[in-house]
């Protein structure tokens, strides 16, 4: 396997990176705007780029060892590389790092307010006298309902 590719490889993970971070920033968007579908689109967006970055981790895991790169850390990857590629390593993982940091970031962000947003929902609820059903449940007195299931077909 070429180390260049394996670079152009963190390149588009990078990219991947990038992706994640615009939808988490619409997703801050959707929740300011109160916007639920815009919301649940960027939720199944989301959904669907992880997936693609479990795979690009698998294509990691198999890129490390054809290099015989075992360690597999990104940080390590300037000094355990052919020498004529150290310094556009260097730059490619700084790159990925940041993209990475920015995500890491953006989540953050996206999780924070949406749990600002939920504490607002509860507390409106509470005033109207609502409480949501978990709350309402005393699982001690609550009967066993049972079902059955007819199996012959």
């Amino acid at each position: 396997m070429e180390f260049e590719g394996y670079l152009e490889f963190l390149t588009k993970l990078g990219a991947q990176f990038d992706q994640l971070t615009a939808i988490e920033q619409e997703k801050i968007q959707a929740v300011k705007d109160g916007n639920l579908a815009w919301l649940n689109d960027c939720i199944r967006k989301e959904q669907a780029n992880s997936l693609a970055m479990r795979g690009m981790e698998q294509q990691r895991t198999e890129w490390l060892k054809g290099l015989g790169l075992e360690d597999g850390s990104l940080r390590n990857l300037p000094q355990h590389c052919p020498a004529q590629y150290r310094e556009q390593t260097t730059q490619v993982v700084q790159e990925v790092l940041r993209q990475y940091k920015m995500l890491e970031s953006s989540r953050e962000a996206s999780r924070t307010l949406l749990e600002c947003q939920l504490h607002r929902v509860e507390g409106k609820m509470a005033d109207r006298g609502m409480v949501p059903e978990a709350d309402q449940t005393d699982y001690q007195k609550q009967p066993v309902r049972r079902t059955w299931t007819d199996f012959r077909a």
